[in-house]
């Protein structure tokens, strides 16, 4: 078996190629071909030709059948009857199948020069129809191969150039010619299925209740209308035909070049709605379709106009009426929903979506709820819809966390069930409430504060008469004392020495120095109230301020072991030096008033982030840590016995407070462990010059 591009050498009687005229004969085969009307009409008389000119014993044509993946015989020529039955025998190939089924498959020309005992060839009837050689040619559509040009001769036969070529120019007039037939079979059957569609399209057209009309693509003019349409815009078909519908006033052509720019870039309008002005001047809402369809040659618009007016006026009466309810329930602040189970529907008012912070028209679930309920109320708002569901009533308050506001609502409901008692369905309301809450949660606060300010008043009382008590027994007590030892010195009665007048002298100048620092505690706290204390601060290093002060507070703690840590290299302070003093020995004094004698009493300084830091710690009985921030206020003294029995008037650390304060400071107590208390003061740096 041999492919084209093999090349044999003729054995010695053999034919030759000089032994045909093929021009000539090819010329008369492909002029049979294109005289003929069909191939069944030209195909014995071409075959024929081919194997005169070839002098071939048979010529045969097989062709593909497509849907059953087979090549068919079609139609043959042989020079005597006997080789009729090679044609017969082997009607039916398969790709790869025999000589015609290796053409088929391979797209290339085949040829046996002596067949021998070639398998390809052996399964045909050769032998008996004294066959010997065989050319087989593939004959193209184009590009695919649309059947097989078999070609036997009764004795060997090689297969030259020139027969090579007569062949394939032969099989590819041949598949011209079988390609051209088809596709006018196509084109008449698309006639003729054309005409049909037209028909059928026509009586559509015309008897359709969708009003649909024909126009020019480009410039609009209408070329056929239905009775739809004609219905629809009050105008008859003769008013309409060659007419434009902007000059009619149909519609507005800004509106139409809008709609074509859409057809023009999506390549089709689907329900756009617009508007229409009929004959009689009403306005009519339109769903306009549009498809491009050519007609003799010329782009063409097929519209079709579908009425919705009824459809609009329902939906904006429906709106109106929507509108009022969505009015008067965001008046009323309640809110309304239906479930419809059948259906798996729930159904939000505008209002309740508002008030569940979520954007109208979400879909909803139970779940979508549930989330937008306040987390700690879930559990008891789906413990009582549980309860619902199996016929408990449903009236309920909770809180709502809506974006980032928490609300209050009622939600009541009324469900439906049906004759099983499985839930069908239910309506509800759902009020904001949550300005009656805040009423109810204010009325709370206040009768709250009003019982914890009826708690103050009575102790604010019980201390008012508790420091007027001591203050009177403050005032009292040096006063007692001036009055007794001026009225001693002033008896006619006595005579006293020089000494013991000079002793008493001393005790009304110490009473009067005690009777002095009250009344300045009481000024200065009155000034601080008022905010009118002047203090007077300079850039003084800490440590200077400090040792300024020792010796008065070393006579305040004379009686107690006073020790003071403080580094050298402390930073400077703006600070008032009179003041600081005035902080020191109020607190070195209490200190010293509320410990034993010969207990410690510490100073420790030391610099901080920002500052310096100031430690007054004592070995007393210490705060109580609930009234550690209570004891900075004016009047305020321990609550214990020993502290009432203590002197003083509960002035000190409020006024340091005070004063340390205005300085830019804090003051606070400290906690510690063990007996004793620790009131810590800071003081900010000086602020570099």
């Amino acid at each position: 078996m041999n492919n084209r591009d093999t090349r044999d050498t003729l054995p010695p009687g053999q034919l030759k190629e000089t032994d045909f005229t093929i021009s000539p004969a090819l010329a008369g085969i492909i002029r049979g071909l294109w005289q003929a009307n069909s191939w069944g009409e030209a195909a014995h008389t071409i075959l024929g030709g081919i194997g005169k000119a070839t002098g071939a014993a048979v010529v045969a044509l097989r062709r593909v059948d497509g849907q059953a993946g087979l090549l068919r015989h079609d139609s043959d020529w042989h020079a005597s009857p006997a080789q009729t039955e090679v044609i017969s025998a082997t009607g039916v190939f398969a790709p790869n199948a025999g000589m015609p089924g290796i053409t088929w498959s391979s797209g290339e020309m085949q040829w046996l020069v002596e067949p021998g005992a070639d398998p390809h060839f052996q399964h045909w009837a050769a032998s008996q129809a004294g066959l010997h050689a065989g050319a087989w040619v593939p004959v193209r559509d184009r590009h695919a191969v649309i059947g097989v040009l078999e070609v036997l001769w009764a004795e060997p036969q090689p297969l030259g150039d020139a027969l090579a070529r007569l062949l394939e120019a032969v099989s590819d007039q041949i598949g011209a010619f079988l390609s051209r037939q088809r596709a006018e079979e196509a084109r008449q059957a698309a006639e003729a299925n054309l005409g049909l569609i037209s028909r059928t399209f026509a009586k559509a057209f015309h008897s359709s209740p969708v009003a649909i009309v024909i126009t020019e693509l480009s410039g609009g003019k209408i070329i056929d209308v239905n009775a739809s349409y004609q219905a629809l815009v009050g105008y008859s078909r003769e008013e309409l035909i060659h007419h434009f519908g902007y000059t009619l006033n149909i519609y507005d052509p800004s509106e139409r070049q809008s709609i074509v720019q859409q057809l023009r870039e999506r390549g089709s309008v689907r329900n756009h709605e617009t508007r229409v002005r009929t004959k009689s001047g009403e306005i009519r809402h339109v769903l306009v379709s549009m498809e491009e369809i050519q007609l003799d040659g010329n782009a063409c618009a097929l519209t079709t106009l579908y009425d919705i007016t009824e459809r609009k006026q329902a939906e904006e009466e429906l709106r109106a009426s929507q509108q009022d309810l969505n009015h008067a329930q965001a008046v009323a602040q309640t809110g309304s929903w239906r479930l419809d189970v059948r259906r798996n529907e729930l159904l939000w008012s505008d209002e309740t979506y508002r008030m569940f912070g979520i954007t109208t028209g979400t879909p909803l679930t139970y779940e979508t709820f549930l989330s937008a309920v306040h987390p700690d109320d879930r559990a008891y708002v789906d413990r009582e819809w549980q309860a619902a569901i199996r016929g408990a009533p449903y009236d309920i308050e909770h809180r709502i966390a809506a974006s980032s506001e928490v609300r209050w609502v009622r939600e009541r409901a009324e469900l439906e069930f049906d004759a099983d008692g499985v839930l069908r369905g239910g309506f509800g309301t759902v009020q904001d409430i949550t300005e009656r809450k805040q009423a109810e949660r204010e009325r709370e606060r206040l009768l709250v504060a009003e019982a914890q300010a009826r708690r103050e008043a009575e102790r604010q009382s019980e201390l008012r008469l508790r420091f007027l008590a001591m203050v009177s027994h403050e005032l009292r007590t040096p006063l007692t004392s001036i009055k007794g030892f001026a009225t001693t010195l002033l008896a006619h009665d006595v005579t006293w020495d020089a000494v013991t007048q000079r002793d008493f002298l001393g005790i009304i100048d110490a009473e009067v120095d005690k009777l002095t620092e009250m009344i300045d505690q009481l000024l200065d706290l009155s000034r601080l109230e008022a905010g009118m204390l002047r203090i007077h601060p300079e850039t003084v290093p800490f440590g200077d301020a400090l040792a300024a002060v020792l010796p008065q507070l070393r006579a305040i703690a004379r009686d107690h072991r006073l020790m003071v840590d403080a580094p050298a290299d402390l930073p400077a302070v703006q600070l008032d030096r009179q003041r600081l003093a005035q902080v020191l020995t109020n607190l070195v004094s209490n200190a010293a008033k509320y410990s034993a004698r010969d207990t410690l009493i510490t100073i420790a300084v030391r610099r901080v982030d920002g500052g310096v830091e100031v430690d007054i710690a004592d070995e007393g009985p210490g705060i109580p840590l609930q009234e550690r921030q209570r004891v900075f206020e004016a009047f305020r003294r321990g609550s214990d016995d020993r502290a009432w029995r203590t002197k003083g008037a509960g002035l000190g650390l409020a006024i340091c407070k005070g004063l340390v304060e205005a300085h830019g400071g804090s003051i606070w107590i400290q906690s510690r462990e063990g007996p004793g208390a620790v009131v810590s003061f800071k003081l900010p740096v000086a602020a570099p010059s």
